[in-house]
């Protein structure tokens, strides 16, 4: 039997940045965390952006982003050197495009709420000012809101960071079967098939499989998740450039960056092929995802968000997102979106 003061259970991004908050101000305490892949970050951030915003609607998690961007920004100082050149991180903004009067309506809505919050470094971009900034998005755009302090950085890297500087930490890989075990309303330990581990405290940082987690200590986590999946091409089409924002369009939120040198990666909730599978569940969001998520990956996937793209933008013939030369070379993941009911 091992002990520890504190079990994390899960290896992404939440997991590893809990194993580091730990290290850095608790030094000492034994800390063991739980994967149940054979690699870090193996979840829910395989079909991520790897994306950051602040126009969140509510000021707790408005401040949250802003330390967790301050970290971003000054990776060297907590992290130590190289660290800010590993992150890579591009602070070239988000960009929420409205297409109609209503669309438009909703982002100045959305803009003046945000202010009210204090954050206002929020813009509302008008039909002249959103196409003087961004006119190879076309014509039919004529509202934006955009969040200049966003961006996105290498997740993979920043996982690794988050170990790297948690050296008293252990952690263990394709640890299957995880339960909470709980005497007297109380947490004493967690098992695994093959392992217990005799501890009064337990992180939950599962993504997905959190919820089945919970429900071992006869706990009810109020999240679903949503299957996901997303695409990275190696071209990008004339006009969007390197130093372009991240560009979502309407509802349903096809959203897209610059990526590399040359490239793009593309995403949204695309739910129609996981309510083929799950028909019950309302909004393709689930209660207990199966694994692994490719489950859910479509085929059809980076050529409908690639239509959907040119048809709210008014890019046709081959040209801007309707070029079929983003379809050549196309990495394409699935996973899982975590989000409360």
């Amino acid at each position: 039997m091992t002990t520890a003061d504190i079990v994390i259970i899960g290896g992404g991004p939440a997991g590893t940045a809990t194993l580091w908050t730990i290290e850095q101000f608790a030094p000492g305490t034994r800390t063991i965390l739980l994967e149940a892949s054979g690699s870090l970050g193996a979840g829910s951030s395989t079909a991520s952006l790897e994306a950051f915003r602040t126009c969140w609607p509510t000021h707790c998690i408005a401040q949250q982003m802003k330390r967790s961007i301050e970290v971003f920004l000054n990776a060297d100082d907590y992290f130590g050197d190289g660290a800010s050149r590993a992150l890579a991180v591009k602070q070239q903004g988000y960009l929420f495009c409205g297409f109609t009067e209503a669309q438009a309506a909703s982002l100045k809505s959305d803009v003046d709420h945000l202010y009210s919050v204090g954050m206002d470094h929020i813009e509302f971009l008008d039909t002249e000012e959103v196409r003087y900034r961004f006119p190879w998005l076309g014509d039919k755009l004529i509202a934006g809101k955009f969040d200049p302090v966003a961006g996105w950085l290498d997740s993979n890297s920043l996982i690794n960071l988050y170990v790297r500087n948690a050296p008293n930490a252990e952690i263990r890989f394709n640890v299957e079967g995880v339960k909470l075990v709980v005497q007297s309303g109380k947490v004493v330990g967690v098992q695994s098939l093959d392992n217990y581990i005799s501890t009064p405290c337990v992180v939950i940082a599962a993504g997905a499989g959190s919820r089945a987690v919970g429900r071992t200590a006869g706990v009810e986590l109020p999240i679903v998740a949503i299957p996901r999946q997303s695409f990275t091409t190696g071209w990008r089409h004339d006009g969007f450039n390197a130093g372009g924002p991240m560009v979502i369009g309407a509802a349903p939120s096809p959203h897209v960056h610059p990526e590399a040198h040359t490239g793009a990666i593309f995403g949204w909730e695309y739910g129609w092929n996981s309510r083929q599978h799950t028909p019950d569940h309302v909004q393709h969001a689930l209660e207990t995802p199966d694994s692994p998520a490719s489950t859910y990956k479509d085929s059809r996937f980076p050529s409908i968000t690639l239509a959907l793209l040119a048809r709210q933008f008014g890019h046709r013939d081959g040209v801007g997102f309707s070029s079929p030369n983003y379809l050549r070379g196309v990495r394409h993941n699935a996973g899982y979106y975590v989000r409360s009911m």
